[in-house]
C-alpha cells in the first residue's frame, strides 16, 4: 500500500484501490489477524529461520529447492536483469521500479534482516513465496519492456532456461515428496504405522493425563496428524510456544543434558510418561536408571530411537499439596474430565488450606478458572516456569478451567463480519 503511494500518488482512486484490494481482505482475516498483532511477542528475542544468501541460488549445504529458501533459475536471472534494466535506461517505469523495489524489501525480510523483530512464530523464510513472486514479475516486466527478446534466438533461449527450471523443479519436488511424505515406502507414515501396530506401544488416540515427550521431526509433526488427541510436547516447531525460553530449557535438560536430576525436574513439570530418545550418549542416563523403563528399541528406515517410561511420571492436571515457587508438592486424590484441549474439569472430595490445583499449560489470558458448584471465578496463579495454578475455596469440590473470548478476539470477529458485509455491498453495487 505505501508502494502505491509512493508511485502513484495520494489520489482517491488509488485510495479506492488500496481500500479494495488491501483493507477488505485484511478486514476478513481480521478474525484471527487482530488477536496475532495483539497476542504476538517479538520483544522475546524470536528471529526464526532465516536461509542463508547462497540458498536463493541453490549454493550451500543442500542442492536447489531442498533447503528452505532455494529458488534457482529466478535468483540467477535477477542479476543479467538488472544489467539489462541499466542498458535499456528503463528505470523511469514506475511498474518495474514497484517490483523491484518490493523484491528488495521482501528479500530483506527473507534473509532475517530485521533480527529479533519478527512477529513471535513467523520465520522470515516464510517470506520466500511474496519474494518470488514480485521477483518474476521484476523480471517479466523487464523481458517485456525492454524488448531485448525480440530476437527469436534469445527468446528460445530464455524459454529452454526455463523448461529446465521447471524440470528441475519437478525433481526436487519428487524428492521432497518422497523424504517427508507420510504416505509410500519408508515414509514417516510408514514409521508411524509400525511403531503404533507394535504391541508396546502404550498410547492411544485419546486425551490423557500424561505427555508423550518427543524430540524426533518424526514424532514432532506425524504423530500430531494422525493421534491429534495425544498431548506432546513438540509438534511442528517451538516457534509458536508460549514460553519458549522455558520450552528450550526444558528441550535441552532431556535430550541433551547427562544431568538426570534435571531430567526429571522437567519431566515432571511438563507431565511427561513417555519419551523417545536418540542414540546419543546423554540418553544412557535413562538406561541405567531404575525410574525408566525401556518399552521397545526401533530401527526403522534409518531412524533409531528407544521409547522409554517414566514410572515416576507426575500428571498433566492434578490436585498436590502445595506449591512453593518452582516446586510442588505430593498429588492427593481427583478425578479429572477433558474431552475438548479448551476445557478442564477437576473433582475431588476436599481440600486443605495449601492445597492448588495443578495445570501443567502455559498461562495465556484467554484461561479462565471458576469454582465447579458455585460458579465463582478464581484467580489463576503462575508457576516460576509459567504454569497455572487456582487455589480452591476450604468447601470446594472441584474445579473448571476454560477458554474464553478475549476483548481482541471479540474485535477481530466483528471487523470480519463488518468486512463480509462491506464486501457484499460492494459486489451488489459493482454488479448494479
Amino acid at each position: 500500500m505505501i508502494l502505491r503511494f509512493i508511485f502513484e500518488g495520494l489520489n482517491w482512486i488509488n485510495i479506492k484501490k488500496i481500500f479494495l484490494y488491501g483493507t477488505i481482505p485484511v478486514l476478513l482475516a481480521s478474525f484471527w489477524f487482530a488477536p496475532f498483532l495483539f497476542y504476538s511477542n517479538s520483544s522475546a528475542g524470536y528471529e526464526g529461520y532465516a536461509p542463508d544468501f547462497s540458498f536463493l541460488f541453490w549454493f550451500g549445504e543442500c542442492c536447489w529447492g531442498l533447503q528452505a529458501g532455494g529458488i534457482g533459475v529466478l535468483a540467477f536471472l535477477f542479476i543479467p536483469a538488472l544489467f539489462i534494466l541499466s542498458f535499456k535506461k528503463c528505470w523511469n517505469n514506475k511498474l518495474i521500479l514497484f517490483s523491484l523495489l518490493a523484491v528488495f524489501i521482501l528479500g530483506f525480510l527473507l534473509l532475517g534482516k530485521l533480527g529479533n523483530h519478527y512477529p513471535f512464530g513467523v520465520d522470515p523464510v516464510r517470506f520466500v513465496l511474496p519474494f518470488s513472486i514480485f521477483l518474476s514479475l521484476f523480471l517479466g516486466l523487464t523481458i517485456y519492456k525492454t524488448k531485448l527478446f525480440e530476437n527469436k534466438y534469445l527468446l528460445v533461449g530464455l524459454f529452454f532456461i526455463l523448461f529446465i527450471g521447471l524440470l528441475w523443479n519437478f525433481t526436487i519436488i519428487n524428492k521432497n515428496f518422497d523424504k517427508y511424505s507420510y504416505y509410500g515406502e519408508g515414509s514417516r507414515y510408514e514409521i508411524i504405522q509400525e511403531v503404533i501396530n507394535d504391541k508396546n506401544f502404550p498410547l492411544q488416540n485419546e486425551f490423557s493425563n500424561y505427555r508423550l515427550g518427543t524430540s524426533r521431526y518424526i514424532f514432532g509433526e506425524t504423530i500430531n496428524y494422525f493421534m491429534p488427541k495425544v498431548s506432546h510436547n513438540f509438534g511442528y516447531q517451538d516457534a509458536g510456544m508460549l514460553n519458549l525460553q522455558t520450552h528450550r530449557d526444558f528441550l535441552d535438560a532431556i535430550w541433551n543434558s547427562e544431568d538426570i536430576n534435571k531430567s526429571i525436574y522437567y519431566l515432571d513439570w511438563f507431565g511427561i510418561k513417555y519419551f523417545e530418545g536418540t542414540t546419543s550418549d546423554s540418553m544412557g542416563k535413562f538406561e541405567n536408571d531404575a525410574r525408566f523403563k525401556i518399552i521397545h528399541k526401533y530401527s526403522l528406515n534409518g531412524y533409531a530411537f528407544t521409547l522409554f517410561e517414566y514410572l515416576g511420571a507426575k500428571q498433566i492436571i492434578s490436585l498436590v499439596d502445595y506449591i512453593d515457587e518452582d516446586l510442588f508438592g505430593k498429588e492427593k486424590d481427583f478425578e479429572w474430565e477433558r474431552r475438548n484441549p479448551d476445557k478442564v474439569i477437576v473433582r475431588y472430595d476436599s481440600v486443605d488450606e495449601n492445597d492448588a490445583v495443578l495445570f501443567k499449560e502455559f498461562y495465556h489470558k484467554t484461561w479462565k478458572a471458576k469454582d465447579l458448584e458455585s460458579g465463582k471465578n478464581l484467580e489463576i496463579h503462575k508457576t516460576n516456569l509459567g504454569f497455572m495454578y487456582v487455589n480452591p475455596p476450604s468447601d470446594s469440590k472441584g474445579i473448571i478451567f476454560y477458554q474464553s473470548k478475549t476483548i481482541e478476539e471479540m474485535i477481530g470477529i466483528l471487523l470480519s463480519i463488518f468486512g463480509i458485509i462491506f464486501l457484499l455491498i460492494y459486489l451488489r453495487k459493482y454488479k448494479n
